[in-house]
């Protein structure tokens, strides 16, 4: 047995371990006899004294493996890099935490502004009712005001018609002024050139006769200015009758006016 474990522990190139460090199926008894022979090197006897100090033979092996050191520096760096990475992770735990927050928040702001959004339209649905009630109403107002207009423009020529009315009256009761004036002139003209034929037949003598004839001839005259005076005085009470008509239409119309202007207002 220790010849083979002491060949299975030759070594070659200066020295140079060539063999595993430790056969996996040593045991303890073996290692001791190992260590009882003085051609292991001083190095093996140290591995020895190390694997019999621990409690784990896989742990002293892996302690003085050629590796361990760089092993040991990735070891320090993987754990510095979990460190960081766990604060990391608890950064972005806060982080999904306050998004979480932000999330709730703007969830709310989405339905209180769904909320204010139907508000609105109905809103504007109302406004847009409103409008079309008022555009009717603006329909009717414009026919309305385009009546009126129509009947401000009849009004006015009927006003321009009377107007011509009234000076053809003016002119006419001046011309009857004037008839009637050299009526009256003529008549005591008349008057006073019978009064002076009969002053000149015999101013102290007054027949039956002549007075008869002085009475007849101021009849007639009379009788003529009264006619003419008669036909003026109809002529003049056509025209009232006719004015009174006229207003009388007129009133109606701007009683008709006055229900248009109604309702419109309503």
């Amino acid at each position: 047995m220790r010849k083979a474990y002491n060949k299975d522990l030759s070594t070659s190139n200066a020295g140079l371990i060539t063999t595993p460090l430790i056969p996996a199926n040593i045991t303890t008894q073996m290692l001791i006899d190992a260590i009882a022979n003085d051609a292991i090197p001083q190095k093996y006897l140290d591995v020895a004294k190390m694997m019999m100090l621990s409690k784990s033979m896989f742990t002293a092996y892996t302690l003085c493996h050629p590796g361990y050191i760089e092993l040991d520096a990735e070891r320090d760096k993987l754990g510095k890099e979990i460190m960081r990475l766990k604060v990391k992770g608890e950064d972005d735990k806060m982080k999904i935490s306050h998004l979480k927050s932000d999330k709730t928040v703007l969830e709310q702001r989405v339905q209180d502004l769904g909320t204010v959004n139907g508000r609105n339209i109905s809103e504007n649905e109302k406004l847009i009712t409103s409008l079309e009630v008022c555009e009717g109403m603006l329909g009717r107002a414009t026919a309305c005001i385009h009546r009126l207009k129509m009947d401000v423009k009849k009004k006015n020529d009927e006003i321009a018609h009377f107007n011509n009315k009234i000076q053809a009256f003016e002119l006419s009761a001046a011309e009857s002024n004037s008839l009637l004036e050299g009526f009256l002139e003529a008549k005591k003209k008349r008057e006073e050139a019978l009064f002076s034929m009969r002053n000149f037949v015999d101013p102290k003598i007054e027949s039956v006769d002549s007075k008869a004839a002085i009475s007849e001839i101021n009849d007639k005259e009379n009788q003529k200015g009264v006619v003419s005076m008669i036909a003026v005085k109809v002529d003049n009470d056509k025209r009232v009758a006719k004015r009174r008509g006229d207003k009388a239409r007129n009133d109606g119309q701007n009683s008709k006016r006055g229900k248009c202007d109604a309702t419109t207002s309503e």
